[in-house]
């Protein structure tokens, strides 16, 4: 009989415990629930963190190696423009072949991702196009350079030819045009044209003032007479020469009146004609001078005679030089 009391007890203990468990189950699947949010959650931050932390490596590596090829590419262009010629197309061609297999060696190089490895090499790409556009307009520049030289030379060479024979001024023009004919596939038209220009206005203007300097004014006005020469020329060129033959003509003429003026007061000072030597050495002598003295006037006369002029003669010299005279 004890024991039925320990038999009930034991069927409510089991009776409780029914009832207990469901309580208890959902409460840890709520649990486990919850913790499985906050594992996907902190998984999800360290992820984003382990991306941000190969990102940056990433592109820390790559703008190492943009700074890298362009000290590369620096350093061989220093080198071709201190040892070889850039103006030469198959100098830049070396150097074109030089960045791109840099840039394609650097680029499988990369130890990034791929997203990283395209990145960088779109980025090298616009590097190569700047870098090479850089070269290829400092190779036309010396080019240009060279060729401005050339003709330089060329046109210098032409006018001082004419300049120590003018009348060989048609064939100075004629050789310096087929000169410039054979650089004409190298130049643009404008270029062309400005070189044809500077080249004749330079020959001629030669030509003209060789014989300005040598006193014969009718064949540096004959030059400029002829329209297909005087149009050719550099505008202010034409301008000039065209003054300086005016110029010439108006000495011309005031040297004449001033010769035949002491051809005249020489022969009252001798009281006799001078012959035609005398006329002719006078009249080179007296050429207009500044601040020409009493003394250079008798020294000239007596030069074109030949002997000292007496007193007498330096009185009537002096007689006529004066404002009374």
């Amino acid at each position: 009989m004890p024991k039925l009391p320990q038999r009930q007890a034991g069927s409510q203990l089991r009776t409780q415990g029914a009832s207990i468990a469901p309580s208890t189950a959902s409460a840890v699947s709520r649990a486990v629930t919850g913790l499985g949010s906050e594992i996907q959650n902190v998984s999800a931050q360290l992820g984003a963190a382990e991306e941000r932390k190969r990102s940056r490596g990433d592109t820390i590596s790559r703008v190492q190696a943009v700074n890298d090829v362009r000290a590369t590419a620096d350093k061989e262009l220093t080198r071709i423009q201190s040892e070889e010629d850039l103006s030469r197309d198959e100098t830049v061609a070396q150097y074109d072949q030089f960045l791109r297999q840099t840039m394609a060696e650097t680029v499988d190089g990369h130890q990034g991702s791929q997203a990283s490895r395209d990145q960088l090499a779109a980025t090298l790409a616009a590097e190569y196009g700047g870098a090479i556009r850089n070269v290829r307009q400092q190779s036309t520049k010396l080019q240009f350079e060279q060729m401005n030289s050339h003709v330089d030379e060329l046109i210098k060479g032409a006018a001082n030819t004419t300049l120590s024979a003018p009348s060989t001024f048609a064939q100075s023009l004629q050789s310096l045009d087929a000169e410039i004919d054979n650089l004409a596939p190298a130049l643009t038209p404008a270029q062309e044209v400005a070189t044809r220009t500077a080249g004749r206005s330079a020959v001629i203007q030669s030509a003209v003032g060789a014989y300005l300097n040598g006193g014969d004014i009718e064949s540096a006005k004959s030059i400029m007479s002829q329209e297909s020469l005087s149009n050719s020329l550099d505008l202010n060129v034409a301008a000039k020469l065209r003054q300086s033959i005016t110029v010439a003509e108006h000495n011309a003429n005031k040297g004449q009146i001033e010769a035949e003026q002491t051809i005249t007061k020489a022969e009252s000072i001798i009281g006799r004609p001078l012959n035609n030597a005398e006329k002719l050495k006078l009249a080179g002598l007296s050429q207009p001078k500044a601040n020409k003295t009493f003394g250079d006037s008798i020294s000239e006369i007596e030069s074109a005679l030949g002997r000292q002029l007496t007193q007498d003669e330096i009185a009537k010299k002096a007689n006529i030089d004066s404002p009374d005279g």
